[in-house]
């Protein structure tokens, strides 16, 4: 059998591979199908089938590249399910299998390959079948999809389009007067007279705007988590730009010098990557080197789980691998046509449970000994160790298909959001009273204390992944509370102001 994960309708988070020769052999006999009936079913499907969803860059490979060196199409690049893998316990990082398979694709024979170990709801991990990545269809049921992405899905979309709500959200910042963060850590822009709505203006002269849309905040995260800041540089073209010839080189919008005092009057220089003298010269502008890659640190972490608990389903979950997987797609830990990775990576892990002195079962490339049995699988330790991926595994350089192996992490380690943070923000809501079905206006409500108290009663762990994890799913959470006890405006004012004087 060909290494490929048929019980999950994609190959995505396994080695890739075609179908095994045996099932290529068994095929021949379905050849006998006339030509005539052959030809009636394919015209058939080409007038009345849908047309297949391709995302930017259409089917690929398993993994995602390494950093700088771009890779192949991810995962994250078709549209297949994704499934709960073994990863450590601290870092996210997926810990790959080393197991002698049938390898992949047009490579002949069997060797060492590296495979995603499945794992259930409780994170147990489910058996392989002989000589192959697939899991053992005897558990195909405890098998956890990852079909959760819901509007984070939309991330799959082509990076020029993320790329305009980024630009979005940058050309309002520039028009706003003020900034500020929501209750959930959301960032606000606030509109009105640059008089009176300035940065060192009182908030209540502003008209105020969230940023609630799924892919600007989508946008937001991408920007912080591979930059570690917001700032892009003013002479950065725009490659996808259309429109009049006329209108020559078209730029990106980026943050001005006079945007600085916003962000400090606000506390949000962490989104800066620096003062405003560290990036703009008297003389000669703007400073390239701000618009590159920084390292993240603990406020990066916190404000980018506020953006991914944005643009995530208000009535949906985060968990570790979903981060990982969406990273995945939005391509944090690479380069690509107009973005740099993320500085802050860690490789894949992969367990080798070979005992040491023993030879490989036959030579690598090969098939088996005539006679061998493919149906019991070869006996691996129970211990076994566990090393960072790196060009000397075996199979790194020969074979192409096992790219997930190669695959490069964010490094959540810098991630240690807590509660008490967030705590103190108030929010003016509208809740039921003491007395039941009386509805009240009731100012300076405590969302995370709701959300501590409801659906996230564990408390955060101190840092990494799951500190990330937890702090987006506060933020999501808290949105759903504020969004379903949020105080409507009055219509009957908007439409009739005499009646509200």
């Amino acid at each position: 059998m060909r290494t490929q994960l048929a019980i999950f309708h994609s190959p995505c988070p396994v080695v890739r591979g075609g179908k095994s020769r045996t099932w290529q052999i068994n095929a021949m006999g379905m050849r006998t199908l006339s030509f005539f009936i052959l030809l009636v079913l394919i015209m058939t499907t080409l007038l009345f089938a849908p047309l297949p969803a391709f995302s930017q860059t259409g089917g690929g490979g398993g993994g995602g590249g390494s950093g700088h060196e771009g890779g192949g199409a991810g995962c994250g690049d078709v549209f297949g399910d994704m499934v709960h893998i073994l990863r450590n316990d601290q870092t996210g990082q997926p810990i790959f299998a080393q197991r002698w398979i049938e390898l992949p694709k047009e490579v002949k024979g069997y060797g060492w390959g590296y495979c995603p170990i499945a794992v259930d709801e409780q994170g147990d991990r489910l058996p392989f079948l002989p000589f192959s990545c697939d899991v053992d269809p005897l558990y195909a049921d405890l098998v956890v999809e990852v079909d959760y992405f819901g509007r984070l899905n939309g991330g799959r979309t082509k990076e020029r389009n993320q790329r305009m709500h980024l630009d979005e959200v940058i050309s309002n910042i520039k028009q706003a007067g003020k900034l500020r963060l929501d209750p959930t850590g959301r960032l606000e822009m606030g509109f009105g007279d640059p008089l009176y709505c300035n940065a060192n203006g009182n908030p209540g002269y502003c008209s105020w705007s969230t940023i609630d849309s799924p892919m600007e905040s989508m946008a937001l995260y991408v920007r912080l988590m591979k930059y570690g800041h917001l700032v892009t540089d003013p002479l950065e073209i725009d490659i996808w730009a259309h429109g009049d010839p006329a209108l020559g080189i078209q730029y990106h919008p980026a943050l001005s010098k006079d945007d600085w005092p916003k962000f400090e009057a606000a506390g949000l220089m962490n989104l800066l990557p620096g003062p405003v003298g560290m990036c703009w010269h008297p003389v000669n502008g703007f400073k390239p080197g701000c618009a590159l890659p920084q390292s993240l640190d603990k406020a990066d972490f916190n404000n980018g789980s506020a953006y991914l608990g944005a643009a995530a389903n208000k009535t949906g979950k985060i968990t570790v691998d979903l981060v990982q997987y969406a990273n995945r797609f939005l391509k944090i830990t690479r380069d690509t046509e107009a973005t740099l990775a993320t500085s802050d990576t860690l490789p894949a892990l992969y367990e080798d449970c070979w005992p040491k002195d023993a030879i490989d079962p036959w030579t690598e490339g090969e098939e088996p000994p005539e006679g061998f049995d493919l149906t019991q699988d070869l006996v691996y330790l129970d211990s076994c160790e566990i090393f960072e991926a790196n060009s000397n595994i075996p199979g790194w350089a020969v074979y192409d298909e096992f790219t997930n192996v190669r695959e490069m992490f964010m490094d959540f380690s810098k991630s240690h959001y807590k509660r008490k943070d967030r705590a103190d923000v108030e929010a003016d809501l509208i809740l039921e009273g003491s007395s039941t079905g009386i509805w009240e206006r009731v100012n300076g409500t405590y969302p995370l204390q709701w959300v501590a108290e409801y659906p996230n009663p564990e408390p955060p762990v101190d840092k990494d992944i799951h500190n990330f994890v937890a702090a987006a799913s506060d933020t999501l959470r808290a949105i759903e509370y504020i969004h379903n006890y949020a105080i409507p405006e009055d219509l009957y004012c908007k439409y009739l102001p005499a009646d509200c004087l």
